[in-house]
């Protein structure tokens, strides 16, 4: 299956003709249409990852167990998707958070924007002072 991404007029254009060359030689096709969702950017990754450490800082200057940043960036993660938590398997008694949504290399650009607006709220809603 070949992905085509259409911006413009004119990729349409030659999309349609290469389609209808295929379709004139007796191929038959199955198109699927969906509107194009990119990826987060360097520069929205650049904001979350500041953004992570202050809550990090603040949270552990407040009392909470140090871990790493990569632990604080799931953990929030998991907080703006929203959690499940569920019995270990293996470890009787303990309980294992799973979270829906993956990291933040899975976010969409849109998604990205959204947690980026989430930690701002979330670490303002704690009494973070944000550096800039």
């Amino acid at each position: 299956m070949k992905k085509h991404i259409i911006d413009s007029v004119d990729k349409l254009v030659r999309l349609f003709h290469d389609l209808k060359r295929y379709v004139s030689d007796g191929v038959v096709l199955e198109l699927t249409v969906e509107q194009y969702d990119p990826a987060r950017t360097i520069p929205q990754n650049d904001h979350i990852h500041p953004l992570v450490r202050q809550i990090k800082r603040h949270l552990e200057a407040s009392g909470a167990t140090e871990r790493p940043e990569e632990w604080w960036r799931g953990y929030l993660v998991a907080e703006y998707a929203g959690q499940e938590v569920i019995p270990s398997r293996y470890e009787p008694g303990k309980y294992v958070v799973v979270n829906k949504l993956g990291g933040t290399s899975a976010m969409k650009k849109a998604e990205a924007s959204e947690f980026i607006e989430w930690l701002y709220a979330f670490g303002s809603s704690i009494g973070v002072e944000w550096e800039n």
